[in-house]
């Protein structure tokens, strides 16, 4: 039975504290005892625009249930869609929607797509957009729409959990998904206005736009008061239809925007290609020029006056300026026909854009240059489980590793560096010893383009100690002038400004390891699926299975009762690291 079927046939509290995955003694009491005062926390935030937002965050346990409830109600509207799509293949688009706003797979770009190229685009914004979803609404909502049509306990259930003070609260996690399906009422009727029209309609949360390759918008849709001034309102039909469906326009944020100015759809550039303003990527390059040369850089913030102030930025407030415009990049980036996305290898520095270098460059300050803690870097994102797996069990014997908080949490002292797909387009990293070889190598060059004083903490490289490591030893026995070429057995090796190279133990009989070689033999030899270990990559897969499927099946599951005793070593030597370059540091300070 389908999620919606069983929602529509419950009837009772009980029933419904189910599907949530709550007891309905602890729903009862969120609903009807816990004082209405302790289930949110009110506060304002600063509008980048102006202005002040009230944001009413839940309660922990309020915030869990309504987080459930809100990923049933997700669950429900993607089995309407299914439904409707296997309807009527042809006349029903997966992918197409109306509404962009706190939706999977939607986002500002969808949104903005669909008025590239435009001769005249509108931009209105819905006042007090969730303050005016008040309870009856939501109520009526779920009692009436003919999808989900649930019986009228379950509807007033729904609606005391999804409300506060009379109307959804920004802030809740159920406040997304409950005011796209009310107001997907009004996304139709808008849409149809725009159809009859000849012009492109979408919403992306308050933000509705419309757009048309027409001389000028239809009066019914926008009309021009005042020549003169540019004065621009919304239409009759327009006004109408947003009034019957119970919402109302901010009319200070009406604006039209014509082709031979710059058009803008929630926050991107429409004229031609989806693109950020211009100003936005010098702002981004200032700010990261600052970074390098200085430690740090300033944003532009709102005081509790209202008023622009500059304040200190932080390391992930710019990387997250970055991400954004890299982002929007890569929607616009030309690839190979044929060749899917993640399969396109990273393009040469030199053939990266102006604001690409700047992002790259960046990535490298934050992860190999600044890293506020110990960065450990291993060869792929198995390495870093079973490290991580590792450090946690042995937690009592490394306090320069982890930290034991009086609830016998372990929260990490060092950051293990993740291969995104972000990592490698812009730093061509993706793990192996080829690629952290060529970070070793340019290690001290991409270091000595920093004027900002930084390198207090030791990036650590985790190697296998086998053939593979030999480019490594290559590289150290000449970059370090080495009497002989290394072989491993040292425990670690410095290679100047923060970055050390650490190879796994090699055997007690000399022999050459690999990090799985730490494990216990007889868990190397756990049967998953009538399937054995092999970590080659190379290996049949009808006969064995790899390294993920160790770390899913057999690591993970089972990291509470493994013996991480042969870890023992190689975590040993990962603190001296970390102790030695706390010395180097303090030596070298003035």
């Amino acid at each position: 039975m389908s999620e919606l079927a069983k929602l529509k046939k419950i009837i009772s509290l009980q029933d419904l504290s189910s599907m949530l995955g709550f007891k309905s003694s602890a729903l009862s009491y969120l609903l009807y005892k816990k004082p209405k005062t302790e289930l949110y926390r009110t506060f304002e935030i600063r509008k980048k625009t102006g202005g002040i937002r009230i944001i009413s965050a839940p309660c922990p346990e309020l915030k869990l249930l309504q987080s459930n409830l809100a990923r049933l109600l997700q669950k429900c509207v993607n089995e309407i869609q299914e439904a409707r799509i296997n309807i009527n293949q042809n006349k029903i688009q997966k992918h197409r929607s109306l509404s962009h706003g706190f939706k999977p797979g939607f986002s500002i770009l969808t949104n903005a797509k669909s008025h590239r190229k435009k001769r005249v685009v509108l931009n209105i914004d819905l006042e007090d957009f969730f303050g005016s979803i008040h309870f009856g609404r939501v109520r009526g909502f779920f009692l009436s729409n003919r999808d989900f049509n649930l019986s009228p306990k379950i509807a007033t259930i729904i609606a005391q959990i999804v409300c506060h003070n009379n109307s959804l609260p920004q802030g809740s996690p159920c406040s997304p998904i409950v005011s796209n399906l009310i107001a997907h009422i009004l996304d139709i009727r808008l849409s149809k206005l725009a159809f009859e029209n000849k012009c492109s309609y979408s919403r992306y949360a308050d933000d509705i736009t419309f757009s048309t390759n027409q001389e000028k918008l239809p009066d019914s849709i926008a009309r021009c008061t005042c020549e003169e001034s540019h004065i621009w309102i919304a239409g009759k039909n327009l006004l109408r239809i947003i009034k019957d469906s119970w919402f109302s326009i901010n009319s200070k944020k009406t604006r039209i925007q014509y082709r031979d100015s710059r058009q803008e759809v929630t926050g991107l550039v429409v004229n031609s290609k989806l693109n950020i303003k211009a100003e936005y990527h010098r702002t981004a390059k200032s700010m990261a020029h600052s970074l390098f040369q200085t430690g740090s850089f300033t944003i532009l913030k709102r005081n509790e006056s209202n008023e622009l102030e500059r304040c200190y930025g932080t390391i992930n407030q710019i990387t997250g300026i970055f991400s954004f415009i890299y982002w929007i990049n890569k929607y616009n980036r030309e690839l190979p026909i044929g060749v899917p996305p993640d399969d396109v290898p990273p393009p040469k520095i030199e053939d990266l854009k102006s604001i690409e270098r700047t992002h790259r460059k960046l990535l490298y300050y934050k992860y190999f240059f600044a890293n506020e803690i110990p960065t450990i870097v291993c060869e792929g994102k198995t390495d870093n489980a079973y490290l991580k797996a590792a450090i946690q069990s042995l937690a009592q014997n490394y306090p320069a590793l982890v930290e034991v908080d009086k609830d016998n949490n372990k929260i990490l002292k060092v950051k293990f560096f993740k291969y995104s797909k972000q990592v490698k387009y812009l730093l061509a990293l993706t793990g192996g010893t080829g690629d952290l070889e060529k970070l070793i190598s340019n290690h001290p060059k991409e270091c000595s383009s920093f004027k900002a004083r930084a390198g207090t903490k030791p990036v650590i490289l985790v190697i296998d100690n086998d053939s593979g490591a030999n480019g490594i030893y290559n590289r150290l026995h000449k970059f370090l002038k080495l009497s002989k070429k290394p072989d491993g057995s040292q425990e670690f090796y410095y290679y100047g400004n923060n970055l050390y190279i650490v190879p796994t133990p090699l055997a007690a009989d000399g022999g050459q390891t690999m990090i799985e070689n730490l494990f216990d033999p007889t868990l190397l030899q756990t049967v998953v699926n009538n399937k054995t270990f092999n970590p080659d990559e190379k290996a049949s897969s009808s006969l064995y299975y790899g390294k993920s499927k160790f770390v899913e099946n057999v690591v993970m599951p089972n990291r509470s009762t493994i013996d991480f005793g042969g870890f023992t070593k190689l975590l040993d030597t990962i603190s001296k690291v970390v102790d030695n370059h706390a010395l180097l540091v303090s030596q070298s300070k003035p």
